[in-house]
């Protein structure tokens, strides 16, 4: 009687064990899923930190493909917080007394000549000591007031951009030109970030590059909270080769392009872009900053001297050894005169 019960004892043990067996080789292969899922997304989360760690977005061009980083340059600021470089005259003639390689008599003398062919006296002064390489402001008439670049670290690199207002001797709106990715503990690593500014009414025009070689249009109304709006172009501007070509007309300040040079309305500007290794000359487009409209634009630019330039007088030139640049109306009741370290504002009585 017992080798029947021992038989199916026998048998239920070998289907147990293989039913038992089956149970455990599925968990161990669940377990390996599990495991495997685990360790994917473990490692996808590694790779996506480190994509965005190491900045593998802007390299890749992703952030400039969605639009992400469009104006990301210009950083619009506070205007109260920064000093304007005009000082009344009285101590801007101090400050050039104090200075060996200036003839202060000789400006002093050329500025008054200037002053009274115009029916103006010079009120207010700016000054740079080190001539033209160590120049740390550049002033361009706009209107009824001046639009300021800031050169703080190298005259041919611009870090602010502002707005001065000769009536009242204040800065009214100000911007910062800052590259994201820029090490500012390497002197050498420097790369200019404006290639071109304008007014628009009561709107700022700056044109910047981007990090993948395209050209970004920055328009900020002026007296607003708002953020800049921005409009994206194909390829990159030497301004070099515009500046060199039509020096004096096309420029604004050292290598930035004087937008409303090419100005065809009161919103639309002349914008040279589409510079890459696939195309050797630039392109030229008839940008509306408002509208955002862009067509073709046919060359050569217009860069006929501004309505608001005067002609210095000679006498007065002859006068001052190192020459006077240009002399600007500014508004109706200025004038800007300008040399290679400075500049002086003139208001008409």
């Amino acid at each position: 009687m017992s080798e029947p019960s021992n038989a199916l004892t026998a048998a239920y043990s070998r289907a147990h064990k293989r039913d038992w067996m089956a149970e455990k080789r599925e968990s161990h292969r669940r377990w390996r899923r599990r495991r495997l899922l685990q360790g994917s997304g473990l490692a996808a989360a590694v790779g996506v930190v480190a994509f965005i760690v190491y900045d593998y977005p802007r390299e890749s061009g992703l952030t400039d493909a969605l639009g992400l980083t469009c104006g990301e340059y210009v950083h619009v600021g506070d205007p109260s917080g920064v000093q304007p470089p005009f000082a009344d005259w009285d101590v801007h003639q101090q400050a050039l007394s104090g200075d060996d390689d200036v003839d202060e008599q000789q400006l002093i003398s050329a500025v008054e000549i200037v002053a009274q062919e115009f029916d103006a006296q010079p009120v207010l002064g700016q000054f740079d000591p080190g001539g033209i390489t160590q120049r740390q402001h550049s002033a361009a008439a706009v209107g009824d007031q001046l639009l300021i670049g800031h050169h703080e670290e190298y005259w041919t690199g611009t870090d602010r951009v502002s707005l001065f207002d000769p009536q009242t001797a204040s800065i009214t709106w100000t911007a910062q030109t800052i590259h994201p990715v820029r090490d500012h503990s390497v002197a050498d690593s420097r790369q200019r970030v404006l290639y071109g500014v304008g007014t628009a009414g009561s709107h700022v025009v700056l044109q910047t590059p981007t990090y993948h070689g395209d050209t970004d249009l920055v328009t900020a109304a002026l007296g607003s909270d708002d953020d800049p709006e921005c409009l994206r172009l194909d390829g990159g501007v030497e301004t070099q080769q515009i500046t060199g070509e039509h020096q004096g007309h096309a420029t604004a300040w050292s290598q930035v392009l004087n937008l409303n040079a090419g100005r065809l309305g009161e919103n639309e500007f002349q914008i040279h872009h589409g510079l890459d290794e696939d195309t050797p000359e630039h392109q030229l487009s008839a940008v509306d900053v408002v509208t955002e409209r862009v067509e073709p634009a046919e060359p050569p630019l217009d860069v006929d001297a501004p309505a608001d330039s005067v002609e210095i007088p000679a006498v007065a030139q002859e006068q001052f050894d190192a020459g006077f640049e240009s002399l600007q109306t500014v508004g109706e009741n200025h004038y800007l005169l300008t040399w290679e370290a400075g500049s002086v504002i003139l208001e008409r009585h």
